[in-house]
């Protein structure tokens, strides 16, 4: 069987890796546009390494090489590789994970040099390159998400002047609570990063080199050498009109094994929605770990519809300078917009780490008021403990209760003070809000 994968991000390589492991009889070709080594991570050894790898297991690779048509009825691709040249190939079954394209701002001045938007890795060892070059001394960026907190980060850790521009009161507001993202904005402000929130980018003002020196808003201008725009993104499915069934905003529609409208094409990634199971609906979520996991259930369904994926939580960690957190399901604001009735409870503890180390925990779940089942949670610490919202991931998955989470059997380790885990604690905070209401 011929296999065409197109894309190297997350969902292509998981693709390409998982039907290595999985069958001995695939011929594999794999086609990314941008240079697929940086777009893995690959440094220059391992890249010699394991294409050497993936060439002796009859992977052969389009570097560089933009498919640019798809011709579904008679089973093949045509691409253009880096000098032009093109390449058609025939599949008998093919694996789009084209990712999506970062947004830039439809304001005058968007095609001044120095505004770069952010999307892959690519674009962040940009931004570690500019954090570098002394001649840039003021920076914005455009957009208060985790790529936009991430830029911050880098060119923070350089002593740049930084303005973080986002149209909502709060930073990372679609992905935590007031409770988190008010710390997370004294912490900024005490990293020297002035923050204009809630500011609506009216255009970019060059100088005469055609470079941008400032960012005007509805409320004030900003100075800068560098704009960084982390404004979200939109599928890369415009050349597929016409090929596979797609919703308004470009997202390919896909079944339950992953097929779209054409059964010998399946799509993954930032493409697609997922079922998110906290909201009981089809969702859009850009994460990696959605994709990866898209890419299994793909493998696994290659030959035969066996496997229905189960849905996810959108479960994701990430950090703000000392600041570490992490979210799954739904929080105030993915509530609102999807109409679900909530609600929560919030801790901030000191518990013991060990015998010597005490962590300053911050803890939420929320929960359905009637039925009571958990249908999210945030943790955020300076210390990395974010593996505990994978906890929570599953016990939305499985549907269990706040009452469960309150009771649960977690482990006591003798010599600590707390005799009750964050998990007991957060529970019995919401069992005790619940009564009391």
């Amino acid at each position: 069987m011929k296999i065409v994968v197109l894309g190297a991000s997350h969902g292509g390589f998981e693709t390409v890796e998982e039907l290595l492991a999985t069958y001995d009889d695939l011929e594999i070709k794999w086609f990314e546009k941008n240079d697929l080594a940086a777009v893995i991570g690959w440094d220059k050894e391992t890249t010699i390494h394991k294409i050497k790898e993936l060439e002796d297991r009859q992977v052969e690779i389009f570097n560089k090489t933009e498919v640019i048509k798809v011709n579904a009825k008679e089973h093949k691709v045509e691409a253009v590789d880096r000098n032009g040249n093109k390449i058609s190939e025939s599949y008998d079954k093919l694996i789009l994970s084209p990712g999506a394209k970062p947004n830039m701002l439809p304001v005058s001045g968007n095609d001044l040099k120095n505004i770069q938007t952010l999307g892959g890795r690519e674009d962040m060892d940009m931004i570690r390159e500019k954090a570098q070059d002394p001649t840039i001394e003021n920076v914005v960026v455009v957009g208060a998400g985790y790529i936009g907190v991430g830029a911050v980060q880098i060119l923070g850790m350089a002593h740049k002047n930084i303005t973080l521009i986002d149209v909502s009161e709060l930073p990372l507001s679609t992905y935590l609570d007031s409770e988190f993202t008010h710390k997370i904005m004294s912490e900024f402000v005490d990293k020297g990063v002035h923050l204009a929130m809630h500011n609506f980018v009216q255009n970019f003002v060059g100088n005469d080199q055609n470079e941008v020196t400032s960012v005007v808003t509805d409320k004030a201008e900003y100075p800068a050498d560098l704009v960084v725009v982390a404004a979200g993104s939109h599928p890369n499915t415009e050349w597929l009109n016409g090929v596979v069934d797609m919703t308004e905003r470009g997202l390919i529609k896909t079944d339950k094994y992953l097929h779209t409208s054409n059964p010998d094409i399946f799509a993954i990634g930032d493409v697609t929605e997922v079922f998110y199971n906290p909201g009981q609906n089809d969702m859009n979520i850009s994460l990696a770990s959605n994709a990866r996991l898209q890419a299994s259930y793909v493998v696994r369904n290659l030959k035969d519809d066996c496997y229905s994926i189960n849905g996810v939580q959108g479960t994701s960690a990430w950090m703000a300078f000392d600041y570490k957190f992490a979210a799954t399901g739904l929080n105030e604001t993915t509530a609102k917009r999807l109409d679900v009735a909530i609600d929560s409870a919030f801790i901030e503890v000191d518990v013991p780490r060990d015998h010597t180390q005490i962590s300053h925990i911050l803890f939420k779940v929320v929960f359905d008021p009637k039925t009571r089942a958990i249908l999210g949670a945030q943790i955020m610490s300076k210390d990395n403990l974010n593996d505990n919202i994978n906890a929570i991931s599953i016990a939305i998955q499985a549907k269990l209760t706040i009452d469960q989470l309150a009771y649960g059997d977690f482990f006591f380790e003798p010599g600590l003070k707390s005799q009750r885990s964050i998990f007991n604690l957060v529970g019995l905070k919401a069992i005790e809000k619940g009564t009391s209401n």
